[in-house]
């Protein structure tokens, strides 16, 4: 029986297979008919495969087996024994899917090759003449270092001449005073023009005033003197923001002028800029908010929006604390401030920040809101991340119902204060404040002695200060009215007057102990004031402005602040700023804002080899610029900002971590092991063959700034190839993209883009340039283009170059040999109707593509995942998608290959371009068709063929292409269609693998699948729903890429842990290698004692390249309706569904418009008119796609009904019965599974940071999928799918991601594990990650409505958008050419 079962097992026959499955009732008979057919068309294609011989052999073979089998058992037994023991294994044999699976491989390597050129281009690369440079960085860190110098100084220059012109202008003022007001709310709309470096309309000619509530008619304001001077600097200095004046009188000068800030006035002096400027010693504040009984509502509102104000008037350069009557100390989060090596303990953490704040609520007991044991007695630095959940603590104070107790609240007050000053060397110029927000009663019966209490606290608390401590007081008035009593008790405060309540009678002994403890002689205390607040009051300029209390110390310095938002635009921006000064008399501040985007491009974008990159740090380790970061030109929400050795977190890097921070020059290498290697080091490797590779850091310190800069390079001893001087290709004609401005004259509409079916056109990314924010800021002109073009086809090499990297031209000359083939297949190709495009990128940035189209400026190839895959599978060719295509084409998937500068080297290194080719997503599904008939059987209801890429994503599966489905079809994973399969994948040892990394661009922790795909042979059931459902999956040879055939026969239990609310997984407490879970993130939790990550996550690697939003460039909507399509698909006129299916621009129409009944007489017709094969189903593109100021329309899920209570109870006792089965199965299958292939054991369980993961309620919403799913039950309780908000990832990073629950999800491409926000294509949508709910309609799926729901960048959209003159035009007459394409 043994030996018959094995023939049945080895048996590559056909007859013997399909007699086995006929047999099978897991395999149904039709399946034997369609592999006879499948058979029969390979007999008739390779005639002489079996020979004479080999055949008698399987025929004997054959005739064995039914013996033995005939001679063992009856004919019943011998039908279970065959569907129980030989069952499946016949259809998957190699015969059945190895063989299938070097079908498609050969089919991936004709698309490839012959419709990509792949082969064409590396021949030529191959016949390219390359020199060899090797560099460990140091000569190239002091030259860029002494660039991003001259910026720094520059900025300096600028706010210096600011500052003279000011204080030269009140010189004059004294004579002939300057007091003309020019209000910003009441310039012209005529006076202003919209410009995209400032993203609003401006004025560049003149400035404009905003002023605070009282400014005396006579204040002092320069702004006609400073126009000119204001005007020249911003010429001259292309990253200039706003330049401005904000006077200590109260009037606000801005230039370029503009509207802002209109409803009410503007108290610019309450800004952090302005009061760190004016006050820049170093601020210890508590902040303490009296909510006792004796306060009513209306004064416990004026304390809570006070202290928010005194919140928002300080930053990082001070440090403050906060109380309320029931002291709650908040503390939040601090940045990088362990010094290296230290163990992370509160007594060895050396303080970054120059101000610390603490926030104590005061009643019957005083408490304090420390999320970290060492901030329960200390100060926390006032970062942006600290003031946000200050801000949610303060808003959060009730009224209490016992008496305040003031004593108790200052104890706890000057114990931070104490404790704070004595964990780092405390300053002689550091202020340190108590602000008290209170009404000021105390209790009836023992008023007397509690005020002596309080005040015997206050007075030997001080003095253990040495009497440093100042004391403000503000009065909450009760409906107006504040006895006098409590008035003089805050006064009495204040000044901490003591005496009167006889409590200052110290002995000499006492007072020579507390100045010995002191270590020197008492000095005299610091008075403070009490001011009066009730509903009248304008608490920014009261409460706002009290650091005015504070010595004027005359410190006439220039300071740079930290990267911020803008508030008066849009982006990140970091301010130079310096008092200006007559004589000791305080005029105000000069202040420069810069464009972050422009002070970091020479770090952003630097390229001086494919083996390099660099950093920027602080002197404290602090990251401002990573290449894993998000552009600063695109970024709309901070970074988490931490330590550098987060980011490069590999073993050796702590002690160059060490030596970067304390020496200002030098550099270092180190061997990091293969295996703990970062992502952007792997695509730099050379030689990948070795176990360890060598990194070396060279770093410089900027001089007069404390900015550190650092180049990193992969592998510093082997030289990286660079092409040497390149002539054009003879017959290439060199097109600009920007066709708009040419005046192409057979410009055509590719979808939603202006293109040409002429020549491809090459777009040059900002990194191909030297000034790549000037680049980004400023528009193109026709004259720019033609120069540009002209350098670019120069082979004299005499033109001179117009600001491009010397790189740049010999990658646009080596790509223009790929004009010839790319213009052949236009003609030629078969496959013409399912082509979206052709394109190349190299590493400068450099982008050809075909058809030739107008793209967006901000555009960069090399950070797109179709890009960063391909160089990461070297020499494979690579899937990337679905995703929803920006241009138009709908869902789209990329293919991608590597180009290399030797066919002999294919290591990642020594890749210098890349090649794609976009399919429709039908196209890939109809190829599984094509060559799989037994795909086709039953219209993919129980048995499924699909592939999968290596992360787990599918790029073809029936559902991504049922017509009834809401799901969206970009980003579905494995885990969400086929949760039997991946279930059973993650038992198959050393297959797949759950990864981690830290993304610090959205402060996640993202949860990620990696498939071995150096995989061997085929993997089929293990575990899992093995007596009802079968499946197979093998590589596909030469690709990134799996293909799957699942068969199944009745219901089977699976599951996959998914939200559906949201991207934040389930259990983000631990992660176990064999539990099947969505890709997903959990919040990226801070160690707020040390600045650094917790200990689980520290060991995680950072992600890769963060990806980025892409939009449409804008052109002028009558040429939507003028100009006539590139290519012509003839929709109309394709009458069968195989000849409709998948071609460009059409749906195979099937489901009526109310999306459920089929239609008698399906036809085939434009995507507009019944987008994903349902009648009037609207398109998820509308009108308007790409501009700024319109949303764009998108689709609602269509939610199910609600339950009601009785079948919700009997739905949840089923739901409890099934989770006791399933849990009982899993735990039987899993201790089976051990013994028979057990996971190495560091793969089997991966701690997480410890987070809360409960949900408080749960959504009982019933959903069905799509009729293919239905017969496999998913244990989930399914809830609506809201957009992901930055506030909702902040509720992420407070303590802990409790807005998941249990469901089933689908993905978008901002959901892409490994790579967060972001898309895939050279032309995907942008993603918004603000909240669009309300704009969401009924027949696109959510997903898909947060992609197209995007506000793009408004730096993107320079010269384009809120102005009718500034659209795109044409500039000639219009002859289109376009292309029938024939399938």
């Amino acid at each position: 029986m043994y030996a018959t079962l094995q023939s049945c097992k080895s048996s590559f026959h056909l007859k013997a297979f399909l007699r086995a499955a006929s047999t099978d009732p897991v395999f149904p008979p039709q399946l034997s008919q369609t592999h006879t057919a499948i058979m029969a068309r390979r007999t008739r294609e390779q005639p002489l495969r079996l020979t004479p011989n080999r055949r008698a052999s399987i025929r004997d073979t054959h005739l064995s087996f039914h013996r033995g089998c005939l001679t063992l058992f009856s004919w019943s037994v011998l039908l279970i024994w065959c569907a129980f023991s030989c069952g499946y294994c016949g259809a998957d044999t190699e015969f059945s899917i190895l063989e299938e699976a070097q079908v498609l491989a050969d089919q991936m390597k004709k698309l490839s090759s012959q419709e990509l050129g792949v082969f064409t281009m590396q021949r030529i690369f191959n016949s390219f003449v390359y020199t060899e440079k090797t560099s460990n960085g140091e000569t190239e860190v002091q030259q860029l270092a002494k660039k991003i110098r001259e910026k720094f100084n520059r900025y300096l220059d600028v706010v210096n001449r600011n500052k003279q012109v000011v204080e030269a202008s009140y010189t004059a003022h004294l004579t002939s005073p300057l007091t003309a007001i020019q209000d910003c709310c009441s310039i012209p709309a005529s006076m202003m023009e919209f410009d995209g470096n400032f993203n609003t309309n401006v004025s560049k000619t003149i400035c404009c005033d905003r002023l605070s509530p009282t400014v005396n008619s006579r204040a002092f304001n320069p702004g006609r003197d400073l126009n000119s001077v204001l005007a020249d600097n911003l010429k001259s200095n292309p990253g200039i923001k706003w330049q401005y004046f904000s006077s200590e009188e109260g009037i606000f000068t801005v230039f370029p002028a503009h509207k802002f800030q209109c409803k009410g006035s503007y108290e610019h002096r309450s800004r952090p800029v302005y009061v760190s400027a004016v006050r820049p010693q170093s601020k210890h504040i508590v902040v303490m908010v009296d909510h006792g009984a004796s306060v009513t509502d209306t004064q416990l509102q004026i304390a809570r929006d006070s202290a928010l104000v005194i919140l928002n008037a300080v930053d990082e350069h001070d440090k403050v604390g906060e109380r309320e009557r029931t002291v709650s100390f908040l503390r939040c989060y601090i940045v990088k401030c362990k010094r290296s090596g230290v163990s992370g303990t509160p007594s060895s953490m050396h303080l970054l920040s120059f101000l610390q704040i603490s926030i104590l609520s005061v009643a019957e007991t005083v408490r304090s809101c420390s999320l970290d044991q060492c901030y329960k007695s200390l100060l926390s630095p006032a970062t942006s991340e600290t003031k946000r959940k200050m801000s949610t603590f303060i808003s959060n104070i009730k009224a209490s119902d016992g008496a305040t107790q003031h004593a108790a609240g200052f104890q706890k007050a000057f114990q931070l204060l104490r404790n704070t000053s004595g964990l780092c060397k405390q300053s002689a110029t550091t202020d340190m404040v108590i602000i008290y927000l209170s009404s000021g009663i105390t209790s009836r019966d023992s008023s007397e002695l509690e005020k002596r209490a309080t005040l015997s606290v206050v007075r030997e608390e001080n003095r253990h200060l040495n009497n440093s401590v100042m004391i403000l007081t503000y009065a909450l008035m009760n409906e107006g009215v504040t006895g006098l009593k409590e008035l003089a008790f805050l006064r009495d405060l204040a000044e901490q007057n003591s005496v009167k309540y006889g409590v200052d009678r110290t002995s000499d002994r006492e007072r020579s102990s507390l100045s010995r403890s002191v270590g020197a002689s008492m000095m005299p205390v610091v008075k403070g004031s009490m001011m009066v607040l009730n509903q009248l009051s304008n608490l920014e300029t009261t409460v706002g402005r009290f650091y005015i209390n504070l010595p004027n110390r005359m410190i006439d310095l220039a300071r740079f602040s930290l990267p911020y938002s803008d508030p008066m635009g849009d982006g990140f921006i970091m301010t130079v700023s310096r008092p200006c000064y007559f004589g000791n008399l305080l005029l105000g501040v000069v202040g420069v804002d810069v464009n972050l985007a422009y002070i970091l491009e020479d770090v952003t974008y630097y390229q001086d080899s494919l083996a390099s990159y660099t950093f920027l740090i602080d002197n404290k380790g602090y990251t401002l610029m990573h290449p894993s970061l998000t552009r600063p030109y695109l970024m709309t929400e901070p970074p988490l900002h931490t330590d550098i050795i987060h980011y490069e977190n590999i073993p050796g890097f702590p002690a160059v971590r060490q030596n970067i921070l304390s020496l200002p020059l030098g550099s270092q290498v180190i061997a990091v092991p293969v295996n703990s290697s970062l992502s952007w080091h792997t695509n730099r490797l050379r030689n990948n063959k070795k176990d360890a590779y060598n990194v070396s850091y060279a770093w410089k310190l900027v001089q007069d700034t404390s900015f550190i800069l650092c180049i990193v390079y992969v592998q510093p001893e082997i030289p990286v190839k660079q092409l040497k001087n390149l002539n054009t290709a003879p017959s290439s004609k060199l097109l600009y993209h920007r066709l708009d401005l040419l005046g192409q004259p057979s410009s055509c509409l590719h979808f939603k883009q202006l293109a040409t079916v002429e020549s491809p056109t090459v777009m040059l990314a900002a990194g191909s340039f030297s000034s790549p924010y000037e680049h980004l800021s400023q528009p193109e002109t026709k004259r720019m283009v033609e120069h540009y073009t002209a350098y670019l086809s120069d082979n004299t090499r005499l033109i001179a170059n117009p600001g491009l990297k010397s790189s740049v031209r010999n990658e646009v000359m080596a790509t223009s040999h790929v004009t010839d083939e790319w213009m052949t297949l236009m003609e030629m190709s078969s496959l013409n109707c399912y082509i979206v495009r052709r394109y190349i990128a190299t590493p400068s940035g450099v982008l050809r593509i075909y058809p030739g189209s107008l793209m967006d400026k901000a555009f960069d190839p090399t950070r797109r995942q179709w890009y960063q895959h391909a160089v990461a599978n070297p020499g494979l060719i690579t899937f990337t998608g679905p995703y929803l295509d920006v241009g138009g084409a709908g869902y789209v998937v990329t293919i991608s290959h590597t180009i290399h500068a030797s066919s002999s080297q294919m290591a990642p290194g020594y890749a210098i371009a890349v090649m794609g080719i976009d399919f429709t997503l039908r196209y890939f599904y109809k190829v599984l068709l094509d060559l799989l008939p037994i795909c086709n059987q039953d219209k993919g209801n129980k048995i499924r063929c699909f592939i999968m890429e290596d992360r787990g994503y599918l790029v073809a599966h029936p559902t991504l292409i049922d017509p009834k489905g809401h799901a969206p079809a970009e980003q579905q994973h494995i885990t969400h269609k086929e949760p039997l399969v991946a279930n059973d994948i993650l038992n198959h040892p050393n297959f797949v693998k759950k990864n981690l990394c830290n993304s610090f661009s959205d402060r996640t922790v993202q949860r990620f699948y990696k498939f071995n795909t150096s995989i061997m042979g085929d993997l089929t059931n293990l575990v899992h729903g093995s007596h009802c459902s079968k499946y197979r999956l093998t590589r596909i040879p030469g690709t990134n890429a799996f293909a799957g055939i699942v068969n199944e026969t009745c219901d089977s239990l699976a599951f996959c842990a998914c939200s559906t609310v949201d991207r934040l997984c389930l259990n983000c407490h631990r992660m176990e290698q064999n539990e099947c879970e969505c890709p997903c993130e959990c919040p990226l939790e801070v160690n707020e004692c040390t600045g650094n990550l917790t200990n689980a996550e520290n060991r995680n690697p950072s992600c890769e390249v963060h990806q980025e939003p892409v939009s449409l460039n804008v052109i002028d909507p009558a040429l939507l309706d003028t100009l006539p399509q590139c290519i012509n698909t003839r929709c109309s006129q394709r009458y069968t569904s195989s000849d409709c299916f998948g071609v460009l621009d059409c749906e195979w129409c099937m489901v009526d418009s109310d999306g459920k009944t089929h239609l008698d007489k399906p036809y085939c017709a434009l995507q507009k008119e019944c987008f994903g094969g349902i009648v009037g189903a609207k398109s998820p593109y509308a009108d308007g796609l790409g501009l700024v100021d319109e949303e764009v329309a998108s689709l609602n899920m269509i939610k199910s009904a609600p339950v009601g209570p009785v079948a919700g109870g009997i739905m949840g006792c089923i739901m409890v019965l099934v989770l006791a089965v399933y849990a009982y199965r899993h735990q039987i299958h899993r201790r089976s599974h051990q013994h028979m292939s057990p996971l190495a054991a560091q793969e089997m369980s991966v701690r997480m940071s410890n987070l809360d993961n409960e949900r408080d309620e749960r959504d009982e919403d019933s959903h069905e999928d799509r009729g293919i799913i239905s017969n496999t039950r998913f244990i989930a309780a399914v809830i609506e799918r809201h957009t992901h908000t930055p506030e909702r990832r902040r509720r992420y990073w407070g303590r802990s991601g409790t807005e998941s629950d249990h469901g089933y999800s689908t993905m978008s491409p901002q959901e892409d594990s490994e790579n967060p926000p972001g898309n895939n294509d050279p032309l995907s949508a942008g993603v918004d990650v603000g909240n669009h709910d309300d704009d969401l309609d009924l027949d696109t799926p959510p997903q898909t409505a947060a992609l197209l729901s995007h506000k793009f960048h408004p730096y993107r959209h320079t010269h384009m958008h809120h102005h009718p003159l500034h659209m795109h035009h044409l500039q000639a007459a219009v002859t289109v050419h376009s292309v029938d394409a024939e399938c």
